[in-house]
């Protein structure tokens, strides 16, 4: 496969995957949001995602305007199982608004009266009354007039700025009757929301519904500041990541417990506060955005070394008994709470497993108060989802199909950790919850398709200049190849290059008298000898033909020293020849002596032969031909190594060359000048004998060297 062939079907390849994934995503968050939402495995991925980026996002160590009154175990050891006599709770409350604190919320329902008077003991004095009613009527007005219930309404009253928790039943099979609805909604009037917009389209931006609510009883809800829902749904898998600003009971839209606080606080009037359905509130200065289902995200952005160290925390039993300052509630916003482990009100979150639910509405007061907002809106969300899919994707294919594997994977590892990084700081900074997990999966998948893809193109290119190459070269150079398969054309290459032919002098007479076998293994012998040689020095190991070698340097990668590695390869094979030669004198075989013709010229390079067939990687034309002939010169000049002026040009370093005249070669028109070369000798580089020597007109004598033709 061509390369660009291969670099258009990794863009074909690059853009199916995107374009699979805009549709998955489409699918799962615009056209079958809610039926195929239970599926949607991304977004289940993203929300976990989420949370680990909220454990990691800088966090404020204290909330000093939030106070939680907690009861704890401590205070469950001085004063005995929960729940308390409401005297107690009474007698904290007067306590806490010596402080004149903001606002005053119990995170305990009220819904039912206290029971004052053992069953038994009562119906003993019902008897007794109706026998002596003069007698025991006083006893029994006096023991109802000091009850809890009376207690605690006194201190709600008086403080002025208590608000009591509700919770609504979503259970739809459970509903209130008639006039109970009436009497609870007169309770909740004062907390409802002042104006509700988008109310036609409830179905469709449900908040929490239900038909039945318990609210504090009447005593207590007449004289509240306050009533909030303290309804908290976790997400499927169990996490409290949304907490819902407004509750539905029936069909009047009620506010939840932290925002009847925050009213209360900011001395806001009854109906205060406006709701946009699926969009936003705006709670006096504050605009809090919404999701879908009328909930508020969480920050978590309270914390200190537990999930919920990071609010000013003080024990209940320390407050009752005026361990307390009361200027620690001095306008605050307090908030009256469980956190025993014992009492079984501990949600998880995605900064911790055990988050005692009032510290869950301490975080959402801190959001109220700083309008540290986190929010996915719809629009803005779907714009920057889709365009993050197209340009990971356009970027990544693109990578693919112009640079190397090697570029592409580290690219992709930078795209991917900037796109997080991004998405961070976009949450940290501006609030706005981006997906991350289409985009990264993008990558990954990309990665996987195209890297894929590209092993299965350029590997099988490699492994095929591999295998056509490992037979020619060395094996540095077929890795060089493989590298860089780009350098190295096997469709045919116009190039300068050096060609060497070497030929045993004698070889075809000598065996005529020798058995097939001997021949054979004295030519496998000396050619092993010559093969290693042109390993060594880079060369490209043409062919043998008989008793023949040819061989070429400047490809297939190119080389600026080719006519230098052919002259040092042709002395070195004299040199491993003349071994040889003297190894197998102690052997007693007969002497093989060789002469090697050198060229260098433009010539073509590639691989030539029948298609499917037999093709070779050789070098054709006249610069080749030449060096053949020059081979043959050797015999004539009883020089080894013979070499033109062209190569001789090319060389340098220190060679002694001598002049041998210019012979007419056939097919040439011009006369070739050419050389004998022998070992280096010293000096400034390639030189002709007598060129600054004192022996000017007279050749010196040429080193031995065996196998002179």
């Amino acid at each position: 496969m061509t390369e660009r062939k291969a670099r258009r079907m990794r863009v074909i390849w690059g853009a199916a995957v995107t374009v699979l994934l805009l549709v998955v995503y489409l699918s799962f968050n615009l056209f079958f949001d809610k039926t195929l939402s239970s599926l949607n495995l991304f977004r289940d991925l993203d929300t976990r995602i989420y949370d680990f980026r909220l454990r990691v996002m800088p966090h404020v160590s204290k909330d000093p305007r939030i106070v939680v009154v907690a009861v704890d175990d401590a205070s469950l050891r001085q004063l005995g199982r929960w729940p308390w006599h409401r005297e107690v709770l009474a007698h904290a409350l007067e306590v806490i608004e010596q402080g004149k604190p903001g606002a005053v919320g119990f995170d305990v329902i009220f819904s039912e009266p206290e029971q004052e008077i053992p069953p038994a003991v009562d119906r003993a004095l019902r008897r007794w009354s109706q026998r002596r009613p003069g007698e025991v009527s006083p006893v029994m007005e006096e023991i109802r007039s000091t009850s809890g219930d009376v207690v605690l309404q006194r201190a709600v009253l008086k403080g002025g700025n208590v608000v009591l928790a509700a919770v609504l039943d979503t259970a739809l099979e459970t509903k209130d009757s008639p006039e109970v609805v009436d009497s609870k909604l007169a309770c909740l009037q004062a907390s409802a929301y002042g104006h509700v917009e988008n109310a036609n389209r409830i179905d469709i931006f449900s908040p929490p519904y239900g038909e039945a609510a318990d609210i504090p009883i009447a005593s207590l809800s007449d004289v509240a500041a306050g009533i909030g829902f303290i309804n908290i749904a976790p997400d499927p898998d169990g996490v409290v990541r949304r907490v819902p600003l407004g509750v539905l009971y029936l069909d009047a839209l009620q506010t939840s417990f932290d925002v009847a606080m925050l009213r209360v606080a900011q001395k806001g009037k009854p109906g205060w506060g406006r709701l946009r359905l699926g969009e936003w509130a705006s709670l006096g200065s504050n605009r809090v955005p919404l999701d879908e289902n009328n909930q508020m995200l969480l920050p978590y952005r309270v914390a200190g070394e537990g999930a919920s160290d990071g609010f000013k925390q003080v024990s209940f039993v320390e407050v009752l008994r005026g361990h307390i300052p009361p200027q620690t509630f001095t306008g605050k916003l307090v908030l009256v709470g469980v956190t025993a482990p014992g009492v079984y009100d501990l949600r998880v979150t995605p900064v911790s497993d055990n988050m005692p639910g009032i510290f869950i509405h301490a975080q959402m007061l801190h959001t109220l108060l700083t309008r540290d907002f986190i929010y996915r809106d719809r629009t803005l969300c779907l714009v920057a989802d889709i365009a993050a899919i197209v340009i990971v994707g356009t970027m990544l294919t693109l990578l693919f199909a112009l640079a190397s594997a090697h570029v592409a994977y580290l690219s992709s590892g930078i795209i991917a950790v900037s796109y997080l990084l991004f998405v961070q700081v976009v949450l940290q900074r501006r609030g706005l919850w981006l997906d991350t997990v289409y985009p990264i999966a993008e990558v990954i998948l990309l990665s996987l398709v195209l890297g894929l893809h590209g092993y299965s193109t350029e590997g099988r290119d490699k492994r095929r200049l591999r295998s056509i190459f490992s037979s020619y070269v060395s094996p540095k150079i077929v890795s060089q190849v493989t590298l860089h398969p780009e350098l190295a054309s096997l469709h045919g290459d116009r190039r300068e290059m050096t060609v060497l032919f070497g030929d045993l002098v004698g070889f075809s007479t000598f065996s005529e008298n020798r058995q097939p076998e001997e021949i054979v293994k004295m030519l496998n012998e000396v050619f092993d000898h010559l093969a290693d040689s042109v390993f060594e020095h880079d060369g490209t190991l043409d062919k043998f033909v008989g008793d023949e070698i040819m061989v070429f340097w400047g490809a297939p990668l190119p080389q600026a020293n080719h006519a230098e590695l052919a002259v040092r390869c042709a002395l070195d094979m004299l040199e491993r020849v003349r071994r040889l030669q003297t190894q197998w004198q102690t052997e007693g075989k007969p002497q093989v002596q060789i002469g090697f013709g050198i060229n260098t010229g433009e010539m073509v390079v590639g691989n030539m032969g029948a298609a499917g067939r037999k093709m070779d990687y050789t070098v054709i034309g006249d610069n080749v031909n030449v060096a053949a002939r020059v081979m043959g010169l050797t015999r004539t000049y009883q020089r080894p190594l013979v070499i033109t002026r062209d190569t001789l040009d090319r060389i340098t370093v220190d060679f002694l060359a001598e002049p041998l005249g210019s012979v007419q070669v056939k097919g040439r028109s011009e006369p070739v000048e050419v050389f004998g070369l022998s070992a280096p000798a010293g000096g400034r580089g390639a030189r002709e004998y007598g060129e600054d020597s004192p022996q000017e007109n007279k050749p010196p004598e040429l080193v031995e060297t065996s196998g002179v033709v």
